[in-house]
């Protein structure tokens, strides 16, 4: 682990290097331009970077991915001046930004992100309730039976990414409403790490970005990674499938899946260089287009398709 931070530092302090030597008259960007990301959004933010260098060459865009925790330490220690999270800066990070660099931080929102609940394909479970999600991520639910009296699954094995990521803040903030989480929650360093863990572990039970679990092959988006199975998750007291959403854009769109958050660009770009450009790429409608076919809705105005997963009608 400290070979891997070593060359991490020793990779962001070479890319550096080049940046700095890279600067145009009026401190604009020729080259590189380092970025970090939340490992949440790394699949829609690889492809973008890649679609914004082949048409804005020479100039290019270096990734760093990790927890929105990190995303913002770089960000507010000048180490990088575009970060992608899933909120905005709080008022002291903002204050912070003024008086050290006197900047006033500019937000660019690109999409909106569901978060998907994901579990084993052995689990016969395919739907559950918002409340029971609370029970089970403070720890007042531990085992399947609790959530179906009918699972012949043994304790619930819930799994987070990166304890510092926008998801787990998501988690104690939206879903246990500013609550401690249960200490026997399952903390991994990746989203990756997430989706194979559940893919191997018939009793765990998942919480990942659904840009994750979207189908590559599925060109109309209307079903998911076939690793593992999405829960359908309801508002109300009992869940079936009639009551029940997947992480679908149109239900994004319509308000009737519970978990969606905001996908934010935050750059300190005061001209108009590289940070600048890829935040009205974003916006724009290729950028729009590359979060649309990453399983995010769009802040653009575009038409998403209506489907219904049919699963079998349960308790949960």
């Amino acid at each position: 682990m400290q070979l891997k931070t070593h060359a991490l530092i020793v990779l962001f302090t070479g890319c550096l290097l080049v940046f700095s030597s890279c600067m145009g008259k009026g401190g604009t960007p020729d080259l590189v331009v380092p970025f970090f990301c939340d490992d949440d959004f790394k699949p829609i933010l690889t492809s973008a970077a890649n679609v914004f260098e082949a048409t804005n060459a020479p100039k290019g865009l270096i990734p760093f991915y990790g927890s929105e925790k990190k995303a913002f330490e770089w960000f507010l220690q000048d180490s990088v001046r575009l970060i992608i999270v899933s909120r905005t800066c709080s008022d002291y990070e903002k204050q912070v930004l003024i008086q050290t660099r006197k900047i006033v931080p500019r937000n660019v929102l690109i999409g909106y992100d569901g978060l998907a609940i994901i579990v084993n394909k052995q689990n016969p479970d395919s739907l559950i309730t918002v409340e029971n999600l609370r029970k089970i991520f403070a720890g007042e639910i531990s085992a399947w039976k609790q959530v179906n009296p009918q699972s012949r699954l043994g304790a619930i094995l819930p799994v987070f990414n990166n304890p510092a990521s926008g998801t787990v803040r998501y988690v104690k903030d939206s879903i246990c409403n500013g609550g401690e989480l249960s200490p026997t929650l399952r903390a991994l360093q990746a989203n990756e790490e997430v989706l194979d863990y559940v893919a191997q572990t018939k009793d765990a039970l998942g919480i990942i970005g659904v840009g994750w679990v979207s189908n590559e092959r599925d060109s109309l988006l209307l079903s998911f990674s076939e690793k593992v199975t999405v829960m359908s998750v309801s508002r109300e007291k009992t869940a079936t499938k009639y009551n029940s959403y997947q992480p679908f854009q149109y239900y994004f769109q319509t308000g009737d899946y519970p978990f969606v958050r905001p996908v934010y660009i935050l750059h300190a770009d005061a001209g108009y260089g590289t940070e600048r450009a890829f935040a009205h790429f974003m916006a724009g409608d290729r950028g729009q287009l590359i979060v649309k076919n990453a399983g995010l809705l769009p802040t653009a105005p575009v038409r998403v398709s209506e489907k219904r997963i049919k699963v079998d009608e349960a308790t949960n």
